[in-house]
């Protein structure tokens, strides 16, 4: 059994690598860094909306506790 690739296959491989090579690679820090960031802004706006959230909630709270003991 023949179990090489053929022509076509090992061009499409070689086009392949070779994009990979010149496009993709040469990239990739700039991606990672890019990719750091958007985390980096994401996780700061998510802090800061779970701080106001809990902050109102903890705020309602009070006030829901308040109007208990006064009854």
């Amino acid at each position: 059994m023949d179990f090489e690739y053929s022509e076509k296959v090992q061009d499409l491989l070689h086009r392949v690598r070779k994009f990979i090579d010149t496009e993709i690679m040469p990239n990739e820090a700039t991606y990672n860094e890019q990719l750091a960031t958007r985390l980096g802004d994401l996780l700061e706006q998510t802090t800061q909306y779970l701080k106001a959230t809990t902050l109102a909630d903890a705020v309602k709270s009070m006030g829901a506790a308040c109007s208990n003991a006064e009854r």
